[in-house]
């Protein structure tokens, strides 16, 4: 009965991130016999391989497994084959674990008897292209082209201050602290360790790991992202390490149009390849778990991938409406009903503290005495009047840019508004 407005917004719908779309080529895609193409939720749980489980006929989406025949979709073409339908496995909670694979052009994917081939999920070539599917390979999802291209953009890197070239070659493991800073070049010798710690957002020309030497990416204390120029060498018994299980906290982008990014070496990868202009090619023993989109995906031998669905959810946070603009109506007071006014029912309304969608907080940040302090968890526990600046750190996984806290964008007129309004 005291505090009365109308609040007329402007939002816009923004689009998926591009770790949504899986493991995607933007030209032709090839599987080789002995692939597995599956999915899990890193939300609820690590990576835990699943059988995929036949089912009747009358099962939902084109679940085939192919024997000896072959099966085109998309396009104007489709041959028949016989076909034992599969679904797709289950995470703990029921949700369905469907893989998502896909190209702007077609998709071949083949097996043998001595080397089947999975894909737990959905293939999707390009508008007018096919997906050939040949010998023992099992599909449990969606064989169907996209309706239109998909458009990868462009990397966006962050540009920051030089800082000197690394050149590791001592027995003693090298620790490069949180910061953001760029790098002429990042070099590892033979048999060496380098540890990167997040938060951290590293912008290098050239990285290059040799025989025996390992790379970790530290997430425990927030997110990495690795935003790489010109060119990555890794060679063939080198380690790219991703200690944590969540894929969502490691994002490498490559920005050049390199002729080829080889990802070799034994790595068990957790995170987010980003390469919208460069054919990726993943070595044999390299395995993903998370998401690949590249110009062009090539696999030596066999593929190992695993999709996180926790990247979908993400992506489905970041798609909801930001806002453009804002302003105060005005209006009378006399006989005022402003759910009338709104044409809302008051009764199905959210209590007020139960309108935010709380987030994950993973923050580096100088407190209003001047100390460096780190927090992670739920930001509805923490107090943002505490800090002064922010010096990295992100929500559910979303980088936040220095100098930017909640009191900025949206967040700061919400705050605006709540406190003329009495309510904080």
């Amino acid at each position: 009965g005291s505090g009365k407005a109308v609040l007329f917004f402007v939002a816009r719908g923004d689009e998926e991130t591009v770790a949504s779309l899986g493991m995607f080529s933007n030209q032709p895609m090839t599987l080789a016999p002995g692939s597995r193409v599956d999915a899990y939720d890193s939300s609820e749980e690590t990576y835990t391989p699943r059988d995929s489980v036949p089912v009747a006929a009358e099962g939902t989406g084109l679940q085939v497994q192919v024997g000896g025949l072959g099966l085109s979709v998309g396009g104007s073409t489709q041959t028949s084959t016989t076909a034992a339908e599969h679904a797709s496995p289950q995470s703990p909670s029921g949700r369905v674990l469907t893989a998502r694979l896909g190209s702007n052009a077609g998709v071949t994917v083949s097996g043998t008897a001595a080397s089947p081939t999975t894909v737990q999920g959905d293939i999707k070539a390009g508008p007018g292209y096919d997906a050939d599917i040949t010998g023992e390979v099992t599909v449990t999802g969606e064989v169907e082209p996209y309706l239109a291209a998909t458009e990868l953009p462009p990397v966006a890197v962050p540009s920051y201050a030089a800082v000197s070239s690394v050149d590791h070659t001592l027995a003693t493991p090298l620790v490069l602290t949180p910061n953001e800073e760029y790098m002429v070049s990042m070099r590892a010798g033979p048999n060496t360790q380098v540890v990167l710690e997040g938060p951290a957002s590293l912008v290098v020309d050239d990285l290059i790991l040799e025989a025996g030497a390992e790379l970790t990416l530290d997430t425990n204390n927030g997110p990495i992202n690795l935003y790489i120029n010109d060119s990555l060498q890794l060679a063939a018994t080198s380690s790219l390490l991703t200690p944590a299980s969540r894929s969502d906290q490691v994002f490498v982008q490559f920005a050049g149009d390199q002729n080829e990014v080889y990802l070799a070496g034994s790595s068990q990868f957790h995170g987010v390849v980003y390469a919208p202009a460069t054919e990726v090619v993943l070595g044999s023993d390299f395995e993903v778990f998370g998401a690949v989109i590249a110009d062009q995906l090539t696999f030596e031998g066999t593929a190992q991938l695993h999709y996180d669905l926790h990247l979908a959810d993400l992506s489905l946070g970041r798609s909801l409406p930001s806002l453009v603009s804002w302003r105060i109506l005005e209006i009378g007071n006399e006989g005022f009903d402003p759910f009338k006014t709104l044409n809302v029912n008051p009764a199905v309304l959210p209590a007020p503290a139960a309108g935010h969608r709380d987030q994950t907080l993973d923050l580096t940040y100088v407190d209003t005495v001047g100390v460096t302090r780190t927090y992670s968890g739920p930001e509805s526990a923490f107090d943002w009047t505490t800090v002064q600046d922010v010096i990295l750190g992100s929500r559910d996984g979303n980088l936040i840019q220095p100098g930017v806290s909640m009191a900025s964008g949206l967040g700061q007129v919400v705050n605006d508004i709540a406190q003329g309004l009495g309510l904080r």
